[in-house]
């Protein structure tokens, strides 16, 4: 082999790998986008309680007189669920959450509560995907606001 078919040669070697370079950042690209955080806030504000019991005079938008409901955020990425939940201080709520997390085919993780005031509960709940999972982000903060709504 002469010098320069041997230095065709690489050339042409290096533009194959330049070529295949190209291809794996956009094929890197391409994956990453697909798997972006995905997330559903569904929360209707109600009017916040006092210290009594009372419902204050302040309304948040989206709030209609006497509704209770809790605000319910949930977010997925990789076959985790991330919940936040803010309800009403209610005996038992917290365990009829979880129970009805794992009744959608979730396994709890981690569990987090802290008090939000006096009268309400900051909740923070991380879940698995079970291999059956089957729902949508926001069936599953439906089926929580319903279960929040009859305790």
């Amino acid at each position: 082999m002469n010098k320069s078919s041997l230095l065709g040669d690489v050339i042409n070697y290096l533009e194959q790998i330049q070529e295949r370079v190209k291809m794996l950042k956009e094929e890197e690209e391409v994956q990453s986008t697909n798997q972006d955080l995905e997330s559903v806030v569904l929360e209707k504000k109600a009017q916040p309680l006092t210290e009594d019991g009372d419902r204050s005079s302040h309304e948040f938008s989206g709030a209609t007189s006497g509704q209770k409901l809790p605000e319910i955020e949930a977010r997925l990425c990789d076959g985790s669920v991330v919940f936040k939940i803010r309800c009403e201080k209610q005996k038992g709520v917290i365990m009829k959450i979880i129970t009805e997390i794992e009744n959608m085919n979730l396994t709890v993780a981690n569990t987090s509560v802290s008090p939000f005031g006096t009268l309400a509960h900051a909740i923070t709940i991380t879940a698995e995907m079970e291999k059956d999972f089957d729902m949508t982000l926001e069936n599953i903060v439906n089926g929580l606001r319903l279960v929040l709504q009859m305790a």
